[in-house]
């Protein structure tokens, strides 16, 4: 049997999932690889798929590699009917991973040749791979330790432990699901998985993907635990009469009541996919809610937009807010799978979520972790306005398994791209009914579905290859218009003389693929931040000299503003009249004011000012301003990275300080210029 390693396979998957030619130049900028390694790659593929009696990869001449749809099927059959373990080699994170719950898992000595056997690797190998997981464990204040008769074994507190392998376990559960480790078998799982999604039945409720299978293979844990598990701030009188311990109770009788009390703080503290009307009811916590609420105004005020389904975020936050708490309070998580997606996908809309999570921090009196804050940037991110067209056409279903926000976050984004579709659903795989698939003509999931509607696998985090392969689908592309190239020069071409034919046809075509690397990018993603609009001539140094009221102060701000065109004169009324109602509340740190309105009162484009008073422009008797920005958004997401930019400079006070004793708009610019490159 051939080989093929973690890259090979997700090099043969880019193919299998693109529905036209892939080039070695595209293969060369998704995976950062050299030309020569790109062609190692697709040997070792080839000689995979030989192996396996599957036709190799097709290749047209100066457009690049394909496969066919009938060797596509092949190739999915082959994967789903194969328990060969020798089909795939564990990468070296994979291989540290399945390290840390072999040793946590087992109940018997765990010495360094189970260890090679597990992971089909040399010793030495396993060697390298224990180095890697020291460092990982010290992380969490755990250690890996050897004893001659005991093997290896994980020193530190029991229920990080235990986290540590639920949050790694789910990293390898298809590798487990496959047959691909033979320290733990999923048939032993499946029995307690039973018992689980009755409860889950009784409670009324549909946990995120995965997680009540994690759950499962962690009762052979709970079962040989000997000692009390202890849980100081607990109160046990309330927790007895909480519908998830009284089910723990009823289904798994055998375990001690410790360990009922810690499977009853993961139920109440995992993440759903759906929640019911009675659950909301039951964990209604005004305190809680209350929070939730001027969490939603925080983040209002630091991102400038406004929730327009402001009621339905701040519900969907309550839910995943009254469970994090349990997580993060009694330590039975310690991290997010999706963490580093969602901070390279969403950097600008991660930042402003970690600020906001200050307030959080100071209500609940516990840190926020950045696991926490990503989820929290999920739900805000995925109910941030999108302008959408109404002759809408294409009728898309969401599938993900990954819980509510990240699916929104799934609708959110395609939203954005193809204004032309209709978002008929974001569902869980269990909640799919008849009816729901009779609405819709295309799926978008993060798990493999049996279906006959055409499905598009994506992960959970939308990255730029799920985007284009999203924009490239067939039904995308011939419903929704997104590169209809060929229709396009079709219409043209008879205008066209046959001199220019060629060149013209292959400008068209990289004007296209250019909008749809646009699209796939996002708007979080480009680099449009502050120094791209704001240059010399929006800088004001007003003198001090001059004295004005801050209505004359946030006119004067804006005024060059309106004669460029991003604004009209009633918006500066708006930001006014917002702020006599409202009082000082753009105010984001001491001296410094971002004036905002909505974008549909009187945004024309997305623009920036800044101004800086000598003299203090006073708002109250509490409240006045050095600085003031005009802020002018043009819609809810393309002027984030200025507000990241804004945030960098004038939430450290020696920054504000220096820049209002600059006295010149130069001076102010170079300074900008300066911190931002740091």
């Amino acid at each position: 049997m051939t080989y093929m390693d973690a890259k090979s396979e997700k090099i043969l998957n880019y193919i299998a999932v693109s529905q036209e030619c892939v080039s070695v130049e595209m293969l060369e900028k998704t995976f950062k690889l050299s030309r020569r390694s790109v062609y190692y790659e697709i040997c070792k593929i080839n000689e995979w798929l030989v192996s396996c009696n599957l036709p190799e990869l097709q290749k047209i001449r100066g457009k690049g590699y394909y496969i066919e749809n009938k060797t596509k099927q092949q190739l999915e059959n082959f994967k789903n009917k194969t328990s060969n373990r020798n089909i795939y080699i564990f990468s070296p994170m994979e291989r540290a991973y399945i390290i840390i719950c072999y040793v946590i898992y087992s109940g018997n000595p765990v010495y360094i040749q189970d260890l090679m056997e597990c992971c089909n690797v040399s010793r030495n190998t396993v060697f390298n791979d224990l180095k890697i997981v020291s460092a990982i464990l010290k992380e969490y204040d755990t250690a890996l330790e050897y004893k001659p008769k005991e093997g290896y074994f994980i020193e530190g507190d029991e229920i990080t432990i235990r986290a540590l392998f639920l949050y790694f376990f789910n990293t390898i559960t298809p590798l487990v699901k496959n047959g691909l480790l033979p320290f733990i078998s999923a048939e032993s799982i499946w029995g307690y998985y039973g018992r689980l999604k009755k409860l889950e039945a009784d409670l009324n409720v549909i946990y995120t993907e995965g997680i009540l299978f994690s759950l499962s293979a962690l009762f052979p844990i709970m079962l040989r635990n000997k000692e009390n598990l202890t849980f100081p701030d607990i109160k046990l009188e309330e927790l007895l009469n909480i519908r998830e311990y009284q089910l723990t109770e009823e289904y798994f009788p055998e375990l001690a009541e410790s360990e009922r009390i810690y499977l009853c703080l993961h139920l109440l503290g995992s993440r759903v996919s759906a929640a019911s009307e009675e659950i909301f009811k039951n964990r209604l916590d005004p305190a809680i809610y209350e929070m939730v609420k001027a969490c939603v105004a925080e983040f209002e005020k630091a991102a400038c937009v406004i929730f327009e389904n402001r009621e339905e975020l701040e519900r969907a936050l309550f839910v995943h807010v009254s469970a994090s708490r349990y997580r993060y309070e009694y330590g039975i998580q310690v991290g997010n799978p999706i963490l580093d997606d969602v901070k390279r996908e969403y950097p600008e809309l991660f930042d402003i979520t970690k600020i906001v999570c200050g307030y959080i921090e100071n209500q609940m009196g516990v840190p926020v972790s950045d696991g926490e804050v990503a989820y929290l940037a999920l739900h805000f991110g995925a109910h941030l306005q999108v302008n959408a067209r109404t002759d809408l056409k294409l009728r898309i279903l969401i599938v993900c398994s990954a819980g509510i926000s990240t699916g929104n976050m799934i609708k959110h984004e395609l939203c954005r791209m193809l204004p032309d579709v209709k978002i008929v659903g974001v569902a869980a795989a269990e909640t799919i009914s008849l009816e729901l698939l009779n609405t819709c003509d295309l799926i978008v999931s993060t798990i493999k579905l049996n279906c006959l509607i055409p499905v598009i696998m994506v992960h959970p985090v939308l990255d730029a290859l799920d985007k284009r392969n999203i924009l490239n689908h067939p039904l995308v592309r011939r419903r929704c218009n997104t590169n209809d190239i060929d229709g396009l020069f079709d219409t043209l071409k008879k205008y066209i003389s046959k001199e220019d034919f060629k060149n013209v046809k292959k400008e068209i075509t990289a004007f296209f693929i250019g909008k749809n690397e646009e699209l796939c990018k996002g708007p979080f993603e480009k680099p449009e931040g502050m120094l791209r609009f704001l240059d010399v001539s929006l800088i004001h140094v007003i003198p001090e000299q001059i004295s004005c009221t801050w209505e004359q102060a946030v006119k004067m701000s804006g005024k060059e503003l309106i004669n460029r065109g991003n604004i009209a004169p009633q918006y500066l009324d708006n930001i006014i009249l917002r702020l006599r109602h409202y009082g000082p509340y753009m105010f984001i740190t001491e001296g410094v004011v971002l004036a905002h309105a909505k974008p549909e009162e009187g945004v024309y484009r997305i623009g920036i000012s800044l101004n800086i008073f000598k003299k203090a422009v006073v708002f109250t008797d509490s409240y006045k301003a050095h600085i003031i920005i005009i802020l002018a958004p043009e819609d809810q997401e393309k002027h984030l990275k200025i507000l990241r930019d804004i945030i960098n400079i004038f939430l450290v006070r020696e920054r504000t300080e220096r820049l209002t004793q600059a006295d010149s708009p130069e001076e102010c610019c170079e300074l900008l210029k300066e911190w931002l490159q740091e």
